[in-house]
């Protein structure tokens, strides 16, 4: 009789184990099942804001199958869906909630007979790809097609993957949140969902909403430094040091000043003459300090309308402090005092008129001079990308944006 208190206790302590304790975390890409090429999303050609709302075209019809969803902010800090009306291939979402933010649009759809999801940022830039196996586990991709993550339906374990195919971090659900460790057993930051508020923690920030504005501070009383690591194959290694870069400028990835006409100011500014001629979407990138990627930035015509957006990569470690875009139709207007002016800019997202604000230039000078603040590294140990200039691909593509200098007026 004395035996079956002691095998009860032992089944209780069984049961009280955490239900990770056998889970394998793949530490490579050749641990997974054969992994599937990454699903063909629809593309958006055009994405225009005008105040509040927001029209977005795609390249082709969507199916009636395909699920559309305009994802905001409310004025509260909580994720909703807004409604949307369609013409075509246009869809115009409504107004957004009372002191609301965009934050993206997101695509779910059959492709050869498993389900498929695409996520855009509200300028209308693929960001994430994620197709579904018939037993629900998922693979994401990023906005170029390359496997990123494989998630784990049976065991709850997610894993990220470098471009070499060996693991870099894992998550697992605990204690309602999911938390991300590194190959060493560090916490890298963790999020929580209640179905309404998306939060995000990170060590030495605590829990955020991550809002296209700024970062909005929530208090949450869940402390994802308390939970156990799944695996540890390496001694921690030290905490790389964080440098933070303040107020530095945001400029174009395009032709300085000086390689643009030997005539205009000696400065480091970057400009790119766009062909407004051109129908449709032409985009370029973002670099802070002339240095590092840090965005994308969207060049949308469409018949006499022009319209500018910028997309600046949403990590808690960028801090956008001002955005300033200009457009430069006649290099006279180039001078040493416009172009550290912030006067004549134009709002992003908001269409300008060709024929009317440009004069109906064929071509002309975009020019951006934003603000932020950086760190490095400003996540998990991830670095901005240097930006080479002086690669051949990208002489090759300043030399081909000086074929478009001779149709800029003077």
């Amino acid at each position: 009789m004395k035996r079956i208190p002691l095998i009860l206790l032992l089944l209780t302590l069984f049961l009280a184990l955490p239900a990770h304790a056998a889970t394998v975390v793949p530490l490579s890409t050749g641990e997974i099942p054969a992994i599937p090429a990454a699903p063909q999303a629809p593309q958006v050609v055009r994405a225009v804001h005008s105040g509040a709302e927001v029209a977005v075209t795609f390249d082709r019809d969507l199916p009636r199958e395909m699920l559309l969803s305009f994802v905001a902010l409310d004025g509260e800090g909580r994720e909703v869906s807004v409604r949307y009306a369609q013409v075509g291939r246009e869809f115009t979402a409504e107004s957004l909630p009372s002191g609301g933010q965009w934050l993206r649009i997101e695509l779910a759809w059959v492709e050869g007979g498993v389900n498929a999801t695409a996520r855009f940022n509200m300028g209308g830039g693929l960001m994430q790809l994620t197709r579904f196996d018939g037993s629900y586990n998922e693979f994401v991709y990023g906005a170029d097609g390359v496997f990123t993550e494989f998630r784990d339906e049976k065991s709850g374990v997610w894993t990220r993957f470098d471009a070499s195919g060996n693991a870099t971090v894992y998550s697992y659900e605990a204690q309602g949140m999911r938390v991300w460790f590194d190959l060493a057993g560090n916490v890298c930051w963790a999020t929580y969902s209640d179905g309404s508020y998306a939060l995000t923690w990170e060590p030495g920030e605590g829990w955020f909403i991550e809002a296209p504005a700024g970062n909005i501070p929530v208090r949450l009383d869940l402390d994802p430094t308390r939970v156990s690591p799944l695996l540890i194959i390496a001694e921690p290694s030290p905490t790389p040091e964080v440098v933070w870069y303040p107020n530095n400028t945001i400029t174009l990835a395009g032709l300085s000043l000086q390689e643009a006409d030997s005539r205009l100011p000696d400065k480091w500014y970057n400009v790119i003459p766009v062909d407004l001629t051109r129908q449709g979407r032409q985009t370029y990138f973002l670099v802070i300090s002339n240095a590092r990627f840090i965005g994308e930035c969207y060049v949308d015509v469409w018949g006499d309308e022009v319209v500018v957006t910028c997309e600046v990569i949403s990590r808690s470690g960028i801090e956008l402090k001002s955005e300033y875009g200009r457009w430069f139709t006649r290099l006279s207007q180039v001078t040493s005092s416009s172009i550290e002016s912030t006067a004549d800019g134009f709002r992003f997202g908001e269409p300008v008129s060709i024929s009317r604000d440009l004069g109906g230039a064929d071509v002309a000078l975009l020019f951006i001079r934003s603000k932020a603040t950086y760190r490095q590294p400003f996540r998990d140990g991830t670095e901005l990308t240097r930006y080479w200039r002086n690669t051949p691909a990208w002489k090759q593509f300043r030399e081909d944006l000086t074929q478009l200098m001779p149709l800029v007026e003077h």
